[in-house]
């Protein structure tokens, strides 16, 4: 039997045990708690998310384009009175890729005339190239929009790479004007011209044609020099030609980073490469990826070209002569860094 002193131990020991059980129990918990709260807290982890935009082997071209989360804008719209019944976007067998790509095509002659009347202004005159501002252009694009998915909109501070791969034909005829091949164009804010185009230009007192990576600072036409010619190349090299571009961007009106480079399939020749750096940036103007009051940017391939210029008030065809054309476009991708 336990005397007086060895009962009062063994119910102290007990008693220890118990508020020392109990005490790291609750110690434990607390750990996961703030364990929990920091994981909370923690900056979001990124992840790489891809999307595709494939001519595939059959299906609607047009179904193909809209099941992949990507959109088009072209000249088929039978309220603009141009083109209907024809359809502008089409799937042809490449021997050199040994794929079906898209091809965009574009028309311009006597009788036929693809102009493109902006959403805000159809129902107005159409077909009219010499009496309407309206139709002083020509667009058929594949593109993403207000209504694509979150990875085709690329908001400030977000990152992606745009990859794909087009073949413009042998004599291939550009605007005097402009003829875009590819934008990064803003919605929201200051967002009537593109950020960045990839176009064909003679530029003026000038014979022959040329490529041209073009920035655009603003869309304000008051702003002095707000376009920017920041690399060029003599079309010979592009034309008849399949040419592999690699776009990445870091999309920021302060701290931006963009980086193009566009490399010839048939021999792996870089015909252009342009990186962006702010320590080598001497023009009087930032060079911004996004604009403030931009909502997002989303890219645009395809042809959009410029037929009339203003000549002292009166619309005037540009000087060309333009024709037909069809561009080949091929493995369309969008790379994107999400959070989780």
């Amino acid at each position: 039997m336990l005397n007086r002193k060895e009962c009062i131990m063994s119910v102290y020991k007990k008693f220890l045990f118990l508020f020392l059980a109990a005490f790291a129990m609750s110690f434990s918990a607390c750990l996961v708690s703030h364990e929990a709260v920091q994981a909370n807290n923690a900056a979001p982890q990124l992840v790489l998310v891809e999307h595709h935009l494939d001519a595939k082997d059959s299906g609607d071209i047009y179904q193909v384009i809209t099941d992949a989360g990507f959109g088009y804008e072209t000249p088929d719209d039978e309220r603009w009175g141009n083109h209907p019944g024809v359809r502008h976007i089409d799937r042809v067998f490449d021997q050199t890729l040994n794929k079906n790509v898209f091809a965009l095509n574009i028309h311009y002659d006597d009788k036929v005339k693809d102009t493109w009347v902006n959403s805000g202004v159809r129902g107005g005159p159409v077909n009219d190239l010499q009496n309407s501002q309206q139709v002083d252009r020509q667009r058929n694009e594949l593109k993403t929009d207000n209504t694509s998915p979150a990875w085709g909109k690329a908001r400030r501070g977000s990152e992606a790479t745009y990859r794909w791969k087009f073949k413009l034909p042998a004599g291939f005829v550009a605007s005097a004007q402009f003829t875009h091949i590819h934008q990064l164009k803003a919605v929201g804010g200051d967002d009537s011209s593109p950020i960045i185009t990839l176009s064909v230009r003679k530029r003026t007192g000038f014979t022959q044609q040329e490529m041209q990576l073009v920035y655009r600072y603003a869309s304000d036409s008051a702003v002095d020099h707000n376009r920017y010619l920041v690399e060029k190349i003599l079309l010979e090299d592009f034309l008849d030609e399949w040419v592999s571009v690699e776009e990445k961007v870091f999309f920021d009106d302060e701290n931006p980073a963009y980086e193009f480079t566009a490399i010839r399939v048939s021999d792996g020749k870089t015909l252009m490469h342009y990186k962006y750096d702010k320590d080598s940036w001497t023009e009087d103007v930032p060079f911004r990826t996004f604009r403030r009051g931009n909502n997002f940017v989303r890219p645009k391939w395809g042809i959009y070209r410029q037929l009339l210029r203003n000549d002292n008030g009166n619309w005037v065809e540009v000087s060309g002569p333009l024709r037909d054309e069809t561009v080949l476009f091929a493995d369309i991708g969008i790379e994107t860094l999400t959070a989780r």
